[in-house]
């Protein structure tokens, strides 16, 4: 049983979840951080497409992704930036949860 998520396979969920953990950890400390590496952009393009209100978070076409605290809750997590400029937060733990296996 694996998970797949653009060109990456995971085994369980936990791992996907790890996954997610990691890039966030990786730009929590900075402010509002870019994600700058290529392969982590084309993983968070590639997961949120799964989400169930995906047409609505990409929009026109995503820009950029963020990792941004999120208010009131205090918690880190990524937002997608559109090409028009507007922006989104997006949840991997919901994307995740609604995932079947490959």
């Amino acid at each position: 049983m694996t998970y797949t998520v653009g060109t990456e396979k995971f085994n369980t969920k936990a791992h996907l979840t790890q996954r997610c953990i990691d890039i966030r950890n990786k730009y929590q400390p900075l402010k509002d951080a870019t994600v700058s590496d290529s392969g982590e952009d084309d993983f968070l393009r590639a997961l949120l497409r799964l989400h169930q209100d995906a047409a609505d978070k990409i929009g026109q076409g995503i820009d950029h992704f963020e990792v941004r605290r999120n208010e009131p809750w205090g918690t880190y997590g990524f937002w997608a930036i559109r090409i028009d400029g507007t922006e989104d937060d997006f949840s991997y733990p919901h994307i995740i949860g609604g995932l079947s296996p490959d």
